[in-house]
């Protein structure tokens, strides 16, 4: 049974049967979400802090509207507990996005990725034929012109081929800000939105171009440590300073 649970300014998604979970991201419907928005994603702990970092107060607001807030992420599972608003799992987002992929494959969906390289972006196409895909430059989010060009060829191949979802896998604020400036894009055109879903390197682990934690290590909460020792210069930073900055969202929600 799907239940939400609000924490950190967040209505997370509160269920133990991942295949509840993608029977209920799958069989999205519009009409049916009200005010929110048709927006998956699936904060971990560096991500509740980058959100709560982040100056942009419209990003945050756009994310707080997302319908399908997944906790990608057992700190987050703990803490949630110590808090008394007990999350019941954990909800790895690559793993979530295998079985929704399956099912698009299953049923011939029309699905639109974004992501990091040609590379995913031609594997990942290459399993079903409605599938199309971009590869954004590298691009800064004060960058008003380049964003507008990414935004305007999204959003072409999203209404020419009616796409149903949008698999967004860059980094934040990237993708979430791309989903944003799309999904607003629709509306404007008066068109039906498509799910915007949110997940980072899910690709690169579904497609075996970063290799997995164990499901035992995924399971204890050490699934950071995992990545950490796979990247160590580019993880450093992320798990030993700022992570800390964890500490406080947590006070500040023990409070409210």
């Amino acid at each position: 049974m799907i239940k939400k649970q609000k924490l950190f300014d967040l209505n997370f998604i509160s269920c133990n049967d991942i295949d509840a979970v993608t029977k209920y991201v799958y069989e999205f419907d519009r009409e049916k979400i009200g005010n929110a928005f048709p927006v998956l994603f699936t904060p971990n702990v560096d991500y509740l802090v980058k959100i709560a970092r982040s100056e942009n107060f419209e990003i945050k607001s756009f994310l707080q509207k997302s319908f399908y807030i997944i906790p990608d992420g057992m700190p987050v599972v703990w803490v949630s507990k110590l808090l008394r608003k007990p999350l019941l799992s954990r909800i790895n987002g690559a793993t979530l996005f295998n079985k929704i992929w399956i099912k698009c494959k299953q049923h011939n969906r029309n699905c639109f990725f974004i992501c990091a390289n040609d590379i995913i972006g031609g594997m990942i196409t290459n399993e079903l034929a409605s599938s199309k895909y971009l590869c954004p430059p590298m691009f800064d989010v004060s960058d008003v012109e380049v964003l507008s060009k990414i935004v305007d060829e999204s959003f072409i191949i999203i209404k020419q081929f009616n796409i149903d979802f949008v698999f967004i896998g860059i980094t934040f604020p990237k993708q979430d800000l791309l989903a944003k400036l799309l999904y607003e894009k629709c509306l404007e055109e008066k068109m039906r939105t498509p799910l915007f879903l949110l997940l980072g390197s899910s690709f690169e682990l579904y497609l075996s171009l970063k290799p997995k934690a164990s499901l035992f290590v995924q399971n204890i909460g050490f699934e950071w440590l995992h990545r950490f020792i796979l990247e160590p210069k580019r993880l450093f930073k992320r798990y030993f300073i700022d992570s800390f900055e964890f500490l406080p969202l947590v006070y500040k929600e023990f409070f409210k």
